[in-house]
């Protein structure tokens, strides 16, 4: 069964939705039988409506080709938001509109180029991580130096002094820390004293944590509403590797980086699209289900999260094409800003703050195919 469907059972099984009733729902909802709850034929209906005669396919085609990467803030994430109350409106929601936040800068990727000159010299594969900075136009030129991620508090104490001039390897050494967030904030503070104290690029990926694979297409933020001024790379694994087999080895690597990138000077506006299909006894009450609308711009954001954007739009289309309408409102919400902290659901939820006690659930759909 796809998640379409798993989805649409959920909202109206576990949830206590069904079809059109004269009897408000009060108290607490007691998960039911389709059988027991008279829904089985709206399950039935909404179900075949999911499997049959979807454009959930067509959605993600057109989200990941005629539009592409997503970046919060950007041209292609404004045409994205368009793009959403486009479809919303044709799917046939109700009060379908955007809500509209600021995302505190943009940023965009320009280019990132790296050479290891010696011990040996050939091309290494680089990119700039996300909302970082850049070096001078025509790079720098400069050794590699080792800091450990999981001790960077003790490393900025120790050895800040000898960071001027050098290129900063993350490197991974002893007992990995066990609370990630907090993991996160240290390593913030530590980009911000390497610029301090005059580094000139910090080679590390997602969090402080060695490369995956060869092209990082989630090159995520380092803090949550936060832009470093110190160029930060993400290195292909291999490349990585051999930087790390020569700092074993006693030899010092040096590389040529050149970094560009582009900060706005300001905020950027963004939005949330937002559409209903109206409860029939009980329109106060509300489920939110969604997914982001945003993504990286290294790749067209098909798994990260045009599934998830597909998926809620295709939940909502089965729903309807079904003709059976839920007891409670059901509102979707393509959100933004998902990448750069949660900063479009963070706005929902100040926006609708007088509604929050009567939201009764969210699905939120991000978890790829």
């Amino acid at each position: 069964m796809n998640r379409k469907v798993l989805c649409v059972l959920f909202i109206t099984t576990v949830l206590g939705f069904a079809p059109y009733s004269a009897s408000p729902v009060s108290g607490p909802v007691t998960a039911q039988s389709p059988v027991q709850d008279g829904t089985l034929k709206g399950l039935a209906a909404i179900a075949g409506a999911g499997t049959m005669g979807n454009d959930d396919y067509e959605f993600l085609r057109e989200l990941s080709d005629d539009i592409g990467a997503r970046a919060t803030g950007s041209p292609e994430a404004a045409k994205a938001i368009a793009w959403g109350v486009e479809k919303m409106k044709a799917i046939g929601l109700a009060n379908v509109h955007t809500e509209s936040w600021q995302l505190f800068r943009g940023w965009t990727r320009i280019s990132a180029a790296a050479e290891l000159l010696s011990p040996v010299h050939r091309r290494l594969m680089i990119d700039s991580m996300g909302w970082a900075g850049s070096t001078p136009r025509g790079g720098v030129e400069a050794e590699v130096v080792p800091v450990n991620a999981y001790q960077l508090p003790d490393e900025v104490k120790r050895n800040e002094t000898s960071w001027q001039g050098k290129i900063l390897l993350l490197i991974q050494r002893g007992t990995p820390p066990s609370d990630r967030l907090a993991a996160r904030a240290k390593l913030g503070d530590f980009l911000r004293e390497a610029y301090r104290a005059g580094a000139l690029a910090v080679i590390g990926g997602q969090g402080g944590s060695k490369a995956a694979g060869t092209h990082l297409t989630h090159t995520g933020m380092l803090g949550v509403d936060v832009l470093f001024e110190i160029p930060v790379v993400s290195m292909a694994a291999e490349d990585q590797s051999q930087l790390e087999r020569y700092l074993v080895a006693g030899q010092s690597p040096r590389l040529h980086l050149d970094i560009q990138n582009a900060f706005t000077d300001g905020p950027v506006s963004s939005a949330n699209v937002v559409g209903e299909i109206r409860g029939s006894a009980n329109p106060e009450q509300v489920v939110i289900v969604g997914g982001h609308l945003d993504s990286w711009d290294l790749a067209p954001g098909s798994t990260d999260n045009g599934c998830g954007v597909a998926t809620t739009l295709g939940a909502a289309e089965a729903i309807l094409r079904a003709g059976f309408k839920p007891r409670r409102t059901i509102r979707f919400v393509l959100f933004t800003g998902e990448e750069q902290g949660d900063d479009g659901s963070f706005n929902y939820i100040r926006r609708h703050k007088d509604e929050m006690p009567n939201h009764l659930a969210a699905i939120i759909l991000d978890d790829g195919q």
